[in-house]
């Protein structure tokens, strides 16, 4: 390995000092020899008599000693961002400054720990360094090569997090219109990052693609069975705890443990939602800040829904913070602080609530969300024995669906047991009881409403 060789010749006094030290503590007498060997200008063959070893021994000793060098002089970036960029920082000083040995021997360290930081967009500096370094010898073909592959991956990760935004972004349009078009629009999203991934198999697009497939099974209905989602989450878990702390990857981990808290919760697994949670409780607050990741802004109300199942106190939504200009979770935040007061027996501050939602935003053109609203308005009123409010509510929306909304058939039964309660005051039936399982039989995929409070129904009108 000449260019072991080349690297301890060029080393400063103070490096050859520190680095002689760093082995004399660590009882490394074999890489102590050898080094010493190099230095004094022996030669490695001298000390195979020495130490009795074959020349497979000393070659690969060659190479740990070469990667302690290197270790040396890039120093430990896997600490902090921080450390990153102040040996990025360095590269220009050390290229023009240090002897070539010495500065490809940094640079090439610092390529391996990049490589496993998964930090791509710092390698495009690497590589350029390292075709400058190599301009007048064979490798410089293989840098460039290098070089111009990270442009293209990096333009590649760039067009990927286009599409995570696009995605996230369409997901709460779908959510509130359930609008057939917006779902098409989504599976072409979800391919397209498929067809990336493909192209460039880096681990942040798999983390991208296995997120965007598994909103798409929990919030779309999708064909996929649930546990396929927990497949992909879970994969997404392993690729990121193997990353550094200093990763940024490693911020999207919250996320990742919510999604699958979501998915225990749609598939009414409480004490394994329990259990992610608890890992939650320490990011709750600003879990929803991770909008750009995936579609957080279904928290509040699962959670209301899952404290609610596990007799644990009601944690106040208002204490979640969002993206003011995030309508979705604008919107699933008051909805989950109507669902505290509902859950706590004050239908009246629930009712206020609601009405506070359909008054500040405008959602007259999103009829899934509003529907749902306006069936839970509806509950509350015939629960508060406002029935003459409750009628005219019923009428209202009932006309609205029979008309221009006919793919609704489940709600047709609900409207049925509504309209019994209003009739009876309030005064639950068979008939009544036989319209409301109707309406839970039905009750499932684009056109699934009040989830969150159909246990409360269930309670109410059918034991």
């Amino acid at each position: 390995m000449k260019k072991l060789g080349k690297v301890i010749s060029e080393l400063t006094p103070e490096d050859y000092s520190a680095i002689e030290a760093r082995l004399q503590q660590n009882n490394a007498e074999k890489f102590l020899a050898l080094l010493r060997a190099y230095h004094n200008g022996s030669g490695p063959e001298s000390i195979m008599p020495e130490l009795g070893i074959s020349s497979g021994a000393l070659y690969v000793m060659k190479s740990r000693l070469y990667d302690r060098i290197q270790t040396h002089l890039s120093g430990n970036i896997f600490l902090s961002s921080d450390e990153v960029l102040l040996k990025l920082h360095e590269i220009p000083d050390i290229c023009s400054r240090q002897p070539r040995g010495i500065a490809v021997a940094f640079l090439l360290k610092l390529e391996e720990e990049l490589l496993h930081l998964d930090m791509h967009n710092e390698l495009v500096l690497v590589y350029s360094a390292l075709k400058k370094m190599n301009l007048f010898n064979d490798s410089y073909f293989q840098y460039s090569q290098a070089y111009n592959r990270h442009i293209a991956y990096n333009l590649s990760i760039e067009k990927s997090e286009e599409i995570q935004g696009s995605f996230v972004r369409l997901l709460r349009q779908y959510d509130f219109s359930r609008d057939q078009q917006h779902l098409d629009k989504l599976l072409f999203l979800k391919n397209e990052i498929a067809q990336h991934y493909a192209l460039h198999q880096s681990r942040q697009i798999r983390i991208i693609r296995n997120l965007m497939d598994a909103q798409v099974s929990l919030f779309c209905q999708a064909a996929a069975q649930a546990p396929v989602v927990d497949e992909l989450l879970e994969q997404c878990c392993t690729l990121i705890a193997e990353l550094p702390e200093s990763s940024p990857l490693r911020r999207w981990m919250p996320a990742v443990i919510y999604l699958r808290f979501e998915d225990a919760i749609r598939r009414e697994l409480y004490h394994a939602a329990s259990e992610y949670y608890n890992r939650l409780l320490e990011s709750r607050e600003h879990l929803m800040l991770s909008s750009n990741v995936l579609a957080c802004s279904f928290f509040p109300v699962s959670e209301q829904v899952f404290c609610r199942v596990m007799g644990k106190d009601l944690p106040d939504p208002a204490s979640l913070k969002s993206d003011p200009a995030d309508t979705h979770a604008q919107v699933q935040t008051r909805y989950a602080a109507a669902l505290r007061h509902l859950f706590g027996g004050n239908f009246r501050e629930a009712s206020r609530e609601l009405n506070h939602i359909l008054n500040e935003h405008a959602l007259r053109a999103e009829f899934h969300v509003t529907l749902e609203i306006r069936l839970l308005l509806i509950y509350l009123n015939i629960r508060l024995k406002d029935f003459d409010l409750a009628a005219n509510q019923l009428r209202n929306i009932s006309r609205k669906v029979k008309s221009d909304h006919p793919g609704y058939r489940n709600v047709l039964h609900l409207f049925n047991a509504f309209t019994m309660l209003i009739r009876n005051k309030g005064a639950k039936s068979e008939e009544t009881a036989e319209q409301f399982i109707l309406f839970d039989a039905r009750n499932s995929g684009a056109i699934q409403v009040l989830r969150a409070v159909m246990p409360e129904i269930r309670k109410q009108y059918l034991t």
